[in-house]
């Protein structure tokens, strides 16, 4: 079903990409409504994370649109998708500044909305100073929402992995998205830790804010998902509630029908 053109965060249609002979993508169409958490689900090597990219403005699809708000993004560099559509991912693997703090990690993220030049910084201008101030305070809140204020001096590096994964998720906060694309943000969790994740990312989106996940751990996708899309070898083969997506034969032989939850890439 479509949803109204003014609910809709992301639309693919036709998406298609291909790397020599190998076909990652084809002919993906599916949206992600306004608000919800929509979950792109499939065996690895499925093409979820090139779909992402593409999304992201990390590579080009070879056919079809890709719309954010409405706007088609051919062309877009990611940090203009980033600035200009609000529209931000986590990765796979936690991409941090290891040797620096972690209010410092997230502080960087809210850099992107800075309005301050580089002379009005480098004098410290009081205009510069208040900009710091906001992009601390900022930092602070969301590693807050995170759960991880207390840990705002310690280096990054010497977090466990789920906090990291935590840090990246506040630092993409930071950015003001309106929409959240998470990579695997279950991926090498505890049941405890993916319990907090899960309800870390109803939080996200009761802010309120679109969610874009791709995720193995069934049993969380299932519970926090508005949307299900699955892809395998490429295609869409279902799309609709948990439950549908649960119940549709295509997916109980591609994916969940081998009783698997997988945590490899892709």
């Amino acid at each position: 079903m479509t949803a109204a053109a003014e609910q809709v965060v992301i639309r693919c249609v036709g998406v298609s990409r291909q790397f020599g002979g190998l076909r990652a993508l084809a002919n993906v169409s599916f949206e992600v409504a306004r608000d919800t958490i929509t979950a792109l689900i499939g065996p690895n090597g499925a093409g979820k994370t090139t779909l992402f990219n593409l999304i992201s403005g990390l590579d080009r699809a070879d056919a079809g649109r890709i719309e954010v708000h409405g706007q088609a993004i051919d062309g877009m560099q990611a940090h203009a998708i980033v600035h200009s559509l609000r529209l931000v991912r986590t990765f796979q693997s936690a991409r941090l500044y290891s040797k620096l703090t972690v209010a410092d990690n997230v502080r960087l993220g809210r850099h992107v909305r800075s309005r301050s030049g580089f002379l009005s910084s480098t004098l410290k201008l009081p205009a510069a100073r208040r900009e710091e101030r906001d992009i601390t305070g900022q930092a602070m809140r969301w590693l807050d929402f995170v759960g991880l204020g207390h840990r705002a001096n310690a280096v990054a590096g010497t977090l466990s992995y789920g906090d990291q994964r935590l840090v990246e998720i506040a630092r993409a906060l930071a950015t003001e998205p309106r929409c959240l694309l998470l990579d695997e943000p279950g991926a090498g969790l505890n049941a405890q830790e993916t319990n907090a994740l899960a309800n870390l990312i109803r939080a996200i989106r009761a802010l309120p804010m679109t969610v874009l996940l791709i995720e193995h751990k069934m049993d969380m996708v299932m519970a926090i998902s508005d949307q299900v899309t699955v892809l395998n070898f490429g295609e869409v083969i279902a799309s609709g509630s948990p439950g549908a997506v649960q119940r549709d034969a295509r997916v109980i032989e591609a994916y969940l029908g081998k009783g698997e939850h997988h945590s490899g890439s892709d």
